[in-house]
């Protein structure tokens, strides 16, 4: 069928503007501008041949990969492909332009040519992948077309496990990932933190695959985001994955004749696992630390590396949840305001927890997540069954 009026698909054009809004925050916070002589140009030139870090390079590159994704698809199919990959990456490169020499004025950041490097080659990769994703999605029966949130979490899950991406030929790194495994000492509490992520993981891929041999892909999966632990730089394989998978294996084939009560028992699982890892160790003190009321500030004065892991890592846990609310019946405005309250109640009591960042920021990292599911399955046609509407959606 036509597709609707217009070169802009809105929804996806809605994401990349958040896309945009999060970048510059977090690339500019907290706007501390002051006066300087001019040389925003020469600064980012001058520094053309440094060599950034290994943690900064991929943290930059994953950044603008989301801008490159929804970039793309922000224009309709009508538009020339070329045209498409062309305006997208052109964008992300002059927003990157834009953040760094900004940056020159801004105190306590630094204008870096090599941050421009990564942040083109981010939104290259990103249209890279919505141009390959787009394909793959016409070539796909129209009965096996699902959620679409569930790719983006599953890939979310994965990026968490396989970053930093950089495998290496080491024997000796290998017995490193491997030892933890001998050493044993699991706990009870690790191995149900890792059943629950798991089994949100099967659940998940049980949607994405319609059913169809789910327990044979989600013990491929596992496989291979586990065993990529043993050839990843700094990956280590614990007894508690391998046992939480191992377990979570067995509940989802256990509960394969009673799907219902199998989502159940995953959103149980899920919330309780969420609660208690923002909880823990549980020991907590009479007096009380400040409360942040400004989103993402812990992102800000983190390492990049260790930023980037944990947005991927409470992506997928905060975002599984509310997709496992939704559907065991929660409309999804509601499932996101339940964990958005979730979030902001525990982080309320992370004030007496000594360590911890009590802040705002989970809970509105969820209202986030919901909001992206929202406009992506709108824009896509997805739904919570499976089904294809009758007009051709937008591709993901």
């Amino acid at each position: 069928m036509d597709q609707p009026p217009g070169l802009i698909a809105r929804n996806f054009a809605v994401i990349a503007l958040i896309v945009v809004i999060f970048i510059v925050y977090g690339s500019l916070f907290p706007f501390n501008f002051h006066p300087m002589p001019s040389g925003a140009v020469h600064a980012l030139l001058s520094g053309w041949n440094r060599r950034p870090g290994r943690g900064d390079l991929l943290s930059n590159i994953l950044l603008y990969m989301p801008l490159g994704y929804f970039g793309f698809l922000s224009f309709r199919s009508r538009v020339n492909i070329a045209l498409r990959v062309g305006l997208a990456f052109l964008f992300g490169l002059s927003l990157s332009v834009a953040v760094e020499l900004t940056q020159y004025y801004d105190a306590g950041r630094d204008t870096e040519a090599t941050d421009v490097y990564a942040n083109a080659a981010g939104t290259a990769f990103g249209t890279a992948a919505a141009l390959w994703l787009n394909d793959l999605w016409k070539r796909l029966p129209r009965h096996r077309i699902g959620d679409p949130a569930v790719i983006l979490l599953l890939g979310a899950w994965a990026g968490y496990n396989l970053f930093p991406f950089v495998p290496v030929i080491d024997l000796h790194k290998y017995w490193s990932a491997l030892k933890p495994l001998l050493q044993g000492g699991v706990t009870w509490y690790a191995l149900f933190t890792h059943a629950a992520v798991w089994l949100a993981a099967a659940v998940l891929i049980d949607q994405g695959v319609q059913g169809q041999r789910s327990g044979f892909w989600f013990a491929v999966f596992a496989a291979i985001l586990l065993g990529s632990k043993i050839i990843v730089t700094d990956g280590v394989l614990s007894d508690a994955e391998v046992g939480g998978a191992a377990i979570a294996f067995g509940l989802f084939l256990a509960l394969e004749s009673r799907p219902r009560l199998r989502l159940f028992v995953a959103c149980a699982l899920q919330g309780c696992s969420v609660a208690a890892q923002r909880l823990e160790p549980f020991h907590f003190a009479a007096a009380a630390q400040p409360f942040g009321w400004i989103p993402f500030l812990s992102f800000m004065h983190g390492s990049i590396q260790v930023d980037t892991l944990s947005f991927l890592e409470k992506g997928f846990l905060y975002g599984s949840l509310i997709w496992l609310l939704q559907k065991i019946g929660l409309r999804l405005a509601a499932a996101t305001l339940g964990v958005a309250a979730l979030l902001l109640a525990t982080s309320l009591a992370e004030i007496h927890l000594p360590g911890r960042s009590a802040e705002v920021t989970d809970a509105a990292m969820a209202l986030f997540i919901g909001s992206v599911i929202a406009l992506v399955r709108t824009a896509t046609g997805g739904a919570l069954n499976g089904s294809r509407p009758a007009a051709e959606p937008t591709p993901l």
